[in-house]
């Protein structure tokens, strides 16, 4: 399957006795706190992320307790990715909690480049291309909504000519994929320059969420392909979907030929509310019968 796994190494060395320890854990996706960015209008994420992998001295009340040295002393710790994955995601996390205001939504927007170089703990660095970000409307987690900015992850590409450090997201920045919308039901085709200018133009859409893949020649996956198990329950979940439009689509058939209040108009009322039924002549074959699908079991 698709490799979203990373490892983080942990490395504490005290500074009396020069004692290493190590400690390395998994990872599905790399974290970015966003709270102590929370009164700044925007941010690099090749900064975050540097930022999260700086070694952090540890004295004072928070000095490390040294099993060597049977106490606590100042040392120093270090946090670095051992192992790359193929596809990376990083959650931007946006939470801030106020004694008196509760939980609410930083709105710092994050620069993102186009192509992102992720350092190791051996100084090497991977190089990753974005195909996808989330991103989430409203000012508040009480309220909003999601949608999608992406292309296909086979589109992704780095030439020569993309800098050392990574290339911005901007309205200068060549076009590589097709780039689209996904909001809803509605698809709508992109430029790649609106991925970092969404905020720009709607303060409160920020992301939540960015997808890259990775494109050097280390890539020991280059040619992923989706298990049979996920395909059937994609699938099912098709077939689920299909049924059910064709039910409503039945339903406000009925509702427009039977209803004395005239035409619906296209439209059909479940639970006070109208939803359109438009569309829904789609799930039917050409001919007028109900679409069956040949791998429904």
């Amino acid at each position: 399957g698709f490799d979203f796994r990373g490892e983080l190494t942990s490395r504490v060395q005290c500074d009396v006795c020069g004692t290493v320890t190590s400690r390395k854990e998994n990872f599905s996706e790399f974290p970015i706190s966003l709270h102590e960015a929370k009164d700044i209008d925007s941010v690099e994420l090749e900064d975050m992320i540097n930022r999260h992998l700086a070694p952090e001295v540890l004295e004072g009340s928070n000095a490390y307790l040294c099993s060597t040295c049977q106490g606590k002393t100042r040392a120093v710790k270090s946090l670095g990715v051992t192992r790359a994955p193929n596809y990376l995601i990083v959650n931007m996390k946006r939470h801030r909690y106020d004694a008196k205001t509760g939980i609410s939504k930083v709105m710092t927007e994050v620069r993102y480049p186009e192509v992102l170089n992720l350092p190791l703990f051996d100084n090497n660095t991977v190089k990753y291309g974005l195909y996808a970000a989330i991103i989430h409307s409203g000012r508040s987690f009480q309220y909003g909504h999601y949608y999608v900015v992406g292309r296909h992850s086979r589109e992704l590409k780095v030439t020569e000519n993309d800098s050392a450090r990574g290339e911005s997201v901007s309205a200068n920045t060549t076009n590589k994929g097709t780039w689209h919308v996904f909001n809803d039901s509605s698809v709508t085709s992109v430029t790649l320059g609106m991925l970092n200018n969404i905020t720009e133009h709607f303060p409160s859409d920020v992301a939540y969420a960015l997808f890259y893949g990775r494109v050097d020649d280390r890539n020991t996956q280059p040619n992923q392909q989706i298990s049979d198990r996920v395909r059937r329950l994609v699938n099912r979940d098709n077939i689920a979907f299909r049924t059910e439009t064709q039910r409503l689509a039945a339903m406000a058939s009925r509702a427009t030929r039977f209803t004395p209040f005239g035409s619906s108009g296209g439209n059909i009322v479940v639970g006070g509310h109208k939803r359109e039924t438009k569309g829904y002549a789609e799930a039917k074959t050409a001919d007028g019968n109900e679409y069956v699908d040949p791998d429904f079991e």
